[in-house]
């Protein structure tokens, strides 16, 4: 995975399932290819590199999340994104090809990085507990006038804190837990289409949370199901954001030359 230049921003992994093991008895996801190629567009603009995996079992998903996790070249990227285009259930569950699996595999692996980490997946989240947080100690670099590393015209230097074992990590979900997330065969699903939709339009200007907040809005006020099936039609879905980020997240497009 290793990238040399100073323009990739980071990694974008996109574990994408469009058929799945006889044994699930889940549907063909058709159009998730479209999903695919949205997303591989937007952030190829943003100056990330995209790597595409279809129809993964969960055992090559979290080889290819740990690998990613013990990478060096973590340090030097701005973030990392994880997109999961799959089936869910409730109770943070997500389909790979072969099993069910807990939704908190997929970021399991970052919490120790010395990296800011957002994710962007496809189900849903639902955690308690009593666990105490230990925190982590990392080196965050800060956008500035300081001396210090240069990256689209910006100077920035490093400093060490001690933070949260679980910050920095930003999570969108398509729709509500236990609700459906509507998709499309000719336009893939609706909350992919519509974030890089406004991602095209407000990342020049707009941190992450803004954007997502602004996706949130169009699919919520402005879509609704469309079946021949009353059953299926005229239904509404509402994607959710958590977040533990301790800074504004921006992914502005690259600098023409």
């Amino acid at each position: 995975m290793k990238e040399v230049g100073a323009s990739v921003r980071g990694w974008v992994l996109v574990f994408y399932h469009e058929d799945f093991d006889v044994n699930l008895d889940l549907p063909r996801r058709d159009g998730v290819e479209n999903d695919v190629e949205n997303l591989r567009r937007v952030f190829r603009d943003r100056g990330f590199l995209v790597k595409a995996y279809k129809d993964l079992k969960f055992e090559i998903i979290k080889r290819v999340l740990n690998e990613t996790a013990r990478s060096q070249d973590l340090k030097d990227h701005d973030c990392l994104i994880v997109c999961l285009l799959s089936h869910g259930q409730d109770g943070g569950h997500l389909f790979a090809n072969n099993v069910r699996f807990d939704e908190e595999e997929l970021w399991r692996p970052f919490y120790e990085i010395n990296a800011k980490l957002s994710l962007i997946n496809q189900s849903y989240s639902s955690f308690r507990g009593e666990v105490l947080d230990e925190g982590v100690k990392t080196m965050v670099r800060i956008a500035g006038h300081s001396r210090g590393d240069t990256h689209d015209g910006h100077q920035r230097h490093e400093e060490e804190y001690h933070l949260p074992t679980h910050g920095n990590i930003l999570i969108a979900h398509a729709t509500y837990e236990g609700h459906v997330a509507w998709k499309s065969s000719h336009l893939g699903s609706y909350f992919i289409y519509t974030l890089c939709e406004v991602f095209e339009k407000h990342s020049g200007t707009l941190d992450l949370i803004k954007i997502l907040t602004i996706v949130a809005q169009i699919i919520a006020f402005e879509f609704k199901s469309s079946n021949t099936d009353a059953v299926w039609d005229n239904k509404k879905q509402m994607p959710t954001i958590r977040s533990t980020l301790t800074r504004e997240l921006y992914l502005t497009p690259k600098a023409k030359h």
